[in-house]
């Protein structure tokens, strides 16, 4: 989470008061509340159910992951599943479900400054290619990550695994 409270105040400083996106921050985790004072607006939602935390994926712009070592992180997973264009570096699944340019970006550095750097580009798309990616995330997140999706996976696994246990 530091990385992302620096990569904010990075962002801050490039964007300036007026171009900054409200921050929408679910969960219980670190506040974000003195990044007021870099001219955000931070609402803190809570601990959310399940459909209130799909809503607050579909109302954002882009998720931004910060994890730098994690087999997930599974916000990935919701935040595509939910159509919303992803940042986040180079770990997990996050190389499986973003295309980059297309769904979101691949911070190649584990550092602030490729953090903020992804997120001014993803900021700065057209209406056109925040419509694309939105509708690219949702059909990745439909082919890959839903239970349909992942039950057809592990079928396929399980076959596998019967085909290979044969004797010859």
């Amino acid at each position: 989470m530091s990385i992302l409270e620096e990569a904010l105040k990075k962002l801050a400083s490039l964007r300036g008061p007026g171009l900054l996106p409200t921050l929408l921050v679910a969960g219980n985790g670190a506040p974000f509340e003195a990044l007021a004072g870099e001219g955000y607006v931070v609402r803190q939602l809570g601990m959310l159910p399940p459909e209130g935390l799909a809503q607050a994926y579909a109302a954002a712009d882009l998720y931004v992951s910060p994890s730098v070592e994690d087999s997930g992180p599974m916000m990935i997973n919701e935040a595509v599943m939910s159509g919303t264009p992803v940042i986040a570096f180079d770990v997990g699944v996050a190389i499986d479900l973003i295309e980059p340019g297309a769904t979101g970006v691949i911070a190649s550095r584990r550092n602030a400054d490729a953090l903020a750097a992804a997120m001014t580009h993803v900021l700065d798309w057209s209406a056109d290619k925040k419509k694309h990616a939105t509708m690219r995330a949702r059909e990745i997140g439909l082919s890959r990550c839903s239970p349909t999706a992942q039950a057809k996976a592990l079928a396929r696994l399980a076959l596998s695994d019967e085909r290979q246990e044969r004797p010859a």
